[in-house]
């Protein structure tokens, strides 16, 4: 009863907290705050069964997919019901897996969701968004929200109690102090150019820097937001292996600790910009932390993309050779677990950012309505669509 009772000042005291304007009143209610904050502790009991039972955590990100990427969805296959896609980890997670059709966002653009999924809010409760507006003026959340090391979320949530957290490839929604678009050098740069090379080493240095202000104890291979602007030209390019790469040596670094893992995976497909439906024919070594000095093997290779898909009768389906890149890195990472010994402990969530057609950036069905799946081989009954109508917001409180 006592452990309950905690859990439940803690929300208050959290939510109470949030809404503090007037400086005075901040200050009695953080003496309260003090006095009673040993009630919001866990319980020793709690925290020995939780360790004994607490599962891992892969939450998966992805962008701008439309419906017809996702074979578990009727716009996903054609009239005849046959796959758009080469998609079977994809697939096997649907199959396996509880489906929420009926996704919702709360902000239908890529900022806005993110800070959602991580905080558990409204994007319009980010502190860098009422900086900014103008309360007696109509507001607008767009890419205007973000997570500071001040504001609570689900990586320092799941920290505290005794997680290894981590995040790799997309940002967009971490304040990163000393990154901005269109800094550095030009569109034009040459990244073999030492100075060059080096600005975007330590670019990244700070991205990883900023992740872990905000409760992830690992940070690597991140993309600041979308590609253009943050890189020179010869940069721009998507790179699904290097993400996944980074997922692997997550996982590596965790098997060294004895605690469960909360791993944010955030990929920059199916974003643009280009070459349209092509992305995996970019650039292997580029990244927005310079040039890798050769190809990464972490995930099937790309020029087997076009013949896999050829041989599945699909070249016909215009986003199919994006999909499969995707999939396969997503493959590699739970191919990892499985011999690891550590996929019947993991929970996987698969979410799509946002809507994408008739609508991105909208409040109409086209911009607010995505996608999302959970799996586990062994928490829960899977194998089933569920039509009940979610939200982003409940992924953070779902998980905690």
């Amino acid at each position: 009863m006592l452990c309950t009772l905690r859990k439940t000042i803690k929300l208050i005291l959290i939510d109470q907290a949030k809404t503090m304007t007037n400086s005075f009143v901040q200050k009695v209610w953080s003496v309260f705050f003090l006095l009673i904050l040993p009630l919001s502790f866990p319980c020793e009991k709690e925290i020995a069964a939780a360790s004994e039972s607490r599962p891992n955590i892969l939450f998966i990100i992805t962008d701008d997919q439309e419906r017809r990427e996702f074979n578990f969805l009727e716009e996903g296959r054609t009239e005849q019901g046959q796959p758009r896609n080469l998609s079977p980890h994809l697939d096997r997670l649907a199959h396996e897996g509880v489906v929420f059709p009926n996704q919702y966002v709360t902000s239908p653009v890529c900022t806005p969701s993110r800070f959602s999924v991580l905080t558990g809010n409204y994007a319009s409760r980010s502190a860098s968004f009422q900086r900014t507006v103008d309360r007696g003026e109509q507001v607008n959340i767009t890419w205007n929200c973000h997570i500071d090391s001040t504001t609570p979320n689900l990586a320092k949530t799941l920290q505290q109690t005794g997680y290894y957290t981590g995040a790799v490839g997309k940002n967009h929604v971490i304040e990163a102090k000393g990154v901005s678009r269109n800094d550095g050098p030009a569109e034009d740069a040459d990244p073999t150019d030492p100075t060059v090379a080096q600005y975007y080493a330590e670019k990244q240095e700070k991205l990883v820097n900023a992740f872990k202000q905000c409760g992830f104890d690992f940070a690597a291979n991140l993309y600041q937001g979308n590609l253009p602007g943050h890189t020179c030209k010869a940069l721009e390019f998507h790179n699904m292996d290097w993400i996944t790469s980074a997922a692997i040596k997550f996982l590596d670094t965790w098997s060294t600790k004895d605690k469960p893992f909360f791993l944010y995976m955030a990929t920059t497909l199916n974003h643009g910009p280009g070459p349209r439906y092509k992305k995996y024919t970019g650039n292997p070594l580029a990244t927005p932390a310079g040039l890798l000095e050769q190809p990464l093997s972490v995930q099937p290779e790309r020029k087997t993309i076009p013949e896999r898909i050829a041989e599945a009768g699909l070249s016909g389906e215009p986003t199919a050779c994006d999909v499969l890149w995707l999939d396969d890195g997503i493959g590699a990472v739970l191919q990892k677990l499985k011999k690891m010994g550590a996929l019947d402990n993991t929970i996987v969530f698969l979410f799509d950012d946002h809507g994408v057609e008739s609508g991105k950036g909208s409040l109409y069905e086209g911009g607010i309505r995505s996608v999302s799946l959970v799996w586990s081989p062994t928490r829960f009954k899977g194998g089933r669509h569920s039509k009940v109508n979610i939200s982003n917001i409940d992924f953070a409180p779902t998980i905690m």
